[in-house]
This record gives structure tokens, C-alpha cells and sequence, in this order.
């Protein structure tokens, strides 16, 4: 499988079908991309709204150089399920 997933995820879609279908075959890899997303929303325990929110305190802080404050907002939505990267400029998020 480790053989498998390294051919995939360097590979083209044929390698990518062919660890999809070994995993399908060992019983992984059963759900459709949505029902994983949903999982994982619903394993979150915060709202959308909520990490928003604290996504714009968290730049705020930033802004106001108060580092300590930011990582303590970071550290906050990764302990609810949410992770948070800094790029070009702005902050994505997605549910771990």
C-alpha cells in the first residue's frame, strides 16, 4: 500500500485509480468526498460562523503584533478540529 500511495500521489490519474482500487478492495477509501467532508464537519466542534470570526480577531492581532494572541487563536480552532494556514496575503482554513 505505502508503495502504492507514493506511486499516486507523484503519479498520474492511472496510479491514482489503481491505489483508489486496491484501498477499495481492503475496504478503505469507501465514501465519496462529500460524505468524508461532511464527517469531518460534524467531528469539528465549532460552526463556520464561529471560525470566521475568530480567523478576523486572529488577523486583527496579527496586525496589532500581538503574536501571542494569534497563535492562542490558532491553537484554539486547531483543538475544535480546524486548520489554518497563511498564504499569498490570506487565511484559509479547512476541518482536519
Amino acid at each position: 500500500m505505502h508503495k502504492l500511495y507514493d506511486k499516486a500521489s507523484k503519479g498520474n490519474d492511472e496510479d491514482k485509480q489503481i491505489f483508489n482500487s486496491a484501498c477499495n478492495f481492503i475496504g478503505l477509501l469507501q465514501e465519496t468526498k462529500e460524505e468524508w467532508l461532511n464527517h469531518k464537519k460534524r467531528k469539528a466542534d465549532i460552526s463556520e460562523a464561529e471560525i470566521e470570526n475568530k480567523i478576523e480577531l486572529r488577523i486583527k492581532a496579527r496586525a496589532d503584533k500581538n503574536y501571542k494572541e494569534a497563535d492562542n487563536i490558532r491553537d484554539y480552532l486547531l483543538d475544535k478540529g480546524v486548520l489554518i494556514e497563511d498564504k499569498d496575503g490570506k487565511t484559509i482554513w479547512k476541518f482536519k
